[in-house]
């Protein structure tokens, strides 16, 4: 008679497996995409430079610089300006952060496939990270990974949100900041997420439970 392996031999060879298994290269389209805001950044800095070189010479660019320079200081000295400016640098880094800490937390397919960040949105305690895990990895994955997520962002902590109707979708809350100490022209901040089993509809569209939107726009990140 033959002899059928357990269901536990099978999931502890499959960890094996999964954890012997090197993070798949992403192909130059996907890399592409996931380094857009900074490929068009630079991109779009040539063409001004460029533009004023052509047009008005090395004073019109020199002209050019101290206005920008000008400009970045102002938004260094405005507190609003400056905290929407470090809210969307965030919704800019901590994609590229958590895409590095679930692969060194071998939070990947048997394939070496990490999970897809959809997009990622500011919130009053740090980002929400809304994430795709693909076949063959699940959200007790990254709930078994939140420490190394959590330094791999330079949190304080991450939390996972699940979704109660589609078992491949999660939300990572990205916490930095301590509702006591982060206070703005908004008033005191409400307390930071607790980890949820199940989400829940709200005026503003949000299919989790966790603090609303504080008027951010959100960044998509599929890849």
């Amino acid at each position: 008679m033959r002899a059928y392996p357990s269901p536990r031999s099978t999931r502890d060879t499959a960890g094996l497996q999964r954890l012997v298994t090197p993070v798949s290269r992403p192909n130059p389209v996907v890399i592409a995409w996931r380094w857009r805001y900074e490929l068009l950044a630079a991109a779009g800095l040539a063409a001004v430079v460029v533009a004023l070189v052509r047009t008005a010479g090395p004073a019109g660019l020199i002209a050019a610089a101290v206005i920008a320079a000008g400009l970045a200081a102002l938004v260094g000295l405005w507190p609003p300006a400056r905290r929407l400016a470090t809210a969307r640098a965030w919704c800019v880094i901590t994609p590229h952060r958590i895409r590095a800490g679930c692969a060194e937390a071998w939070v990947q397919s048997r394939y070496g496939k990490i999970p897809v960040v959809l997009w990622t949105s500011a919130r009053p305690f740090g980002e929400r990270v809304w994430v795709w895990c693909r076949a063959g990895s699940t959200p007790d994955d990254l709930e078994s990974a939140r420490a190394q997520l959590a330094a791999a962002c330079w949190a304080s902590e991450v939390q996972i949100v699940r979704n109660p109707r589609f078992a491949h979708l999660a939300a990572i809350d990205v916490l930095r900041r301590a509702a006591r100490q982060a206070r703005g022209r908004r008033g005191p901040l409400r307390a930071a997420p607790r980890p949820l089993a199940e989400w829940s509809e709200n005026g503003d569209g949000d299919r989790t439970r966790p603090l609303a939107p504080v008027g951010d726009d959100e960044h998509s990140d599929a890849a």
